[in-house]
């Protein structure tokens, strides 16, 4: 079984969930033998989220089930605009990440020098302790791109990745959240998914479940080497894939 719980189909903010816009969002689902499609726009665009085209241009690729959620981002969201998004009907799941260091937007290509004029202990030490707070929180059901502070690939610190990672860890089974295998990663300097297989083994012992995201922003990205987050899975020792229908975990061999 194939699932994307990761897909933006507003985009940035470049899209206006038109049906014209979502159909083809919904085709490369299908082409992609997706069994789930989970639309996760960011938490600041949901006054823009149309579901109505979503589950209309869903009719045309019954094939798809489609699953509303929302990715918050919880070192920059605002508590109303997460409370918007939480309010929404028929929701089905939300991601919950961390793109933002106080005021720098790690992730942002125009800022990836950053990396070079800070203490890289620091840095892991100051991400992973907001994803630590995050998971406490209780407002999500996924962990997104958990590791995603490697993405320019800027390095290691000396005391190792899982010295921050394995709190996160520990704090996320005991929310009873999942974390995604994430394939964007592919895509970007570190040219790995995230978690790395290393966190994902972790991930593992402590019973911790899965699902996968693209995390596409287009429709061409939908589906994108899920088949490859599903090796990785099975490699690491993996079997059942969580799914959701209105924030109820259900777990699913595949």
């Amino acid at each position: 079984m194939l699932v994307d719980y990761h897909v933006h189909t507003l985009g940035h903010g470049e899209y206006v969930n038109s049906l014209e816009e979502v159909i083809p969002f919904f085709r490369e689902a299908s082409k992609q033998g997706l069994a789930h499609l989970g639309i996760a726009d960011h938490t600041q665009l949901a006054p823009r989220r149309v579901v109505s085209a979503l589950r209309q241009a869903n009719t045309y690729f019954p094939e798809v089930q489609l699953r509303l959620g929302f990715e918050l981002d919880l070192s920059r969201d605002t508590q109303a605009e997460i409370e918007y998004a939480l309010s929404m009907p028929g929701l089905d799941f939300v991601i919950g990440s961390v793109h933002y260091i106080g005021d720098w937007l790690f992730n942002s290509p125009a800022l990836k020098d950053e990396f070079k004029k800070r203490d890289l202990s620091q840095v892991y030490e100051q991400y992973y302790s907001r994803v630590l707070s995050a998971c406490r929180t209780g407002l999500f059901d996924i962990v997104g791109h958990l590791d995603l502070i490697k993405l320019f690939n800027p390095g290691f610190p000396p005391e190792g990745v899982m010295h921050y990672a394995e709190p996160v860890l520990k704090a996320i089974k005991e929310a009873g959240i999942c974390v995604e295998i994430n394939t964007s990663g592919l895509y970007k300097p570190v040219a790995e998914m995230y978690p790395s297989e290393e966190i994902l083994r972790r991930c593992y012992d402590y019973g911790i479940p899965i699902t996968f995201g693209s995390d596409a922003h287009t429709p061409k990205e939908v589906g994108r080497d899920i088949s490859l987050a599903r090796q990785l899975a099975k490699r690491v020792g993996y079997r059942q894939l969580a799914t959701f229908s209105k924030r109820t975990r259900i777990t699913v061999f595949f």
